[in-house]
């Protein structure tokens, strides 16, 4: 019928918007063209768009078993009449009580233990950190902290939902796209042993500054794995439990001790770095360094830096 826009998709009842909302563990049933997807689960990761569907991250149908292929191919799009929810909140609380103590256990302790380790100052409820700090750990406390502990078991959660094995080992830099092999974890001893929420407990104290004195942040979480529900969810906890920022995305940042350009690229070649982390900046990096990039820009420009 020429002449006439087409008819805006009519949009779920309230009550059922209020039941999909993200981080929803959902069913998908009743599709027709996609008949193979009936009955996977998926959790809710983008809320009704115009087409009147939801963005659902498929899960892999056993446990640690996320890759790049099934992560590439997780996300799809569909209608709230092919979504049901598919656990209820006291079986989500019970899903998520388990990784309560590992949050506080493997990833908040363990920073505490490192930086009392290194002699770095833990002053708990004290004032968030600024640039011009030395490394010091700042910890919530009460109410606050509680809060965190919850949304930073909620995130692992996720994570594990999405097929991340949380205890798997890592491994640094192998050039290749993978959840566990693709990390760079230069506060670390060779002698260690890594896993994944160990790698999440040196990124946050790397984020701190613990590792260099120009604030520049030499640790990086795979890229693949960032992609992963959860993981953003987990950055923001740790930013509240000890009042930082981007606290596992600052990303990798050699702005202040190597420059960028041809200098960043040199230091790649190096240490025989298959991927490009080294020629450019892949996060913000700490506050420190941040706020040296800051002055920096209005020093010079990046084609100045040889």
């Amino acid at each position: 019928m020429s002449g006439y826009a087409a008819a805006s998709p009519e949009a779920p009842p309230a009550a059922v918007q209020e039941q999909l909302r993200e981080g929803t563990l959902v069913e998908v049933t009743g599709l027709l063209k996609a008949q193979d997807l009936n009955g996977r689960r998926g959790v809710i990761v983008k809320p009704l768009n115009s087409d009147g569907r939801y963005g659902i991250w498929l899960l892999p149908t056993s446990p640690g078993s996320a890759n790049a292929k099934t992560i590439r191919a997780a996300e799809k799009a569909v209608k709230a009449d092919n979504l049901r929810v598919a656990e209820s909140e006291s079986e989500k609380a019970k899903r998520i009580l388990p990784f309560l103590k590992m949050y506080k256990e493997e990833i908040v302790n363990q920073i505490l233990g490192r930086a009392r380790g290194l002699d770095v100052p833990v002053e708990e409820g004290g004032r968030p950190n600024t640039a011009d700090d030395k490394p010091r750990v700042t910890p919530v406390t009460g109410e606050t902290a509680k809060k965190s502990w919850r949304a930073g078991a909620e995130a692992l959660a996720m994570l594990h939902l999405c097929g991340v094995n949380l205890e798997n080992e890592l491994k640094e830099e192998s050039g290749v796209d993978n959840l566990y092999t693709d990390w760079l974890l230069c506060g670390a001893s060779e002698s260690e042993t890594m896993r994944v929420v160990d790698g999440f407990a040196i990124k946050a104290l790397d984020t701190i500054g613990i590792f260099d004195d120009a604030g520049d942040t030499f640790c990086d979480v795979a890229p693949l794995l960032k992609t992963v529900p959860g993981f953003a969810m987990l950055s923001k906890a740790l930013d509240s439990q000890f009042q930082i920022e981007d606290s596992l995305t600052s990303g990798y940042n050699n702005f202040v001790t190597f420059g960028n350009g041809k200098d960043a690229e040199q230091l790649g070649k190096s240490i025989e770095s298959n991927n490009t982390r080294f020629s450019r900046h892949s996060g913000p990096g700490s506050l420190k360094s941040k706020k040296a990039l800051r002055e920096s820009q209005g020093m010079f420009d990046e084609d100045d830096v040889s």
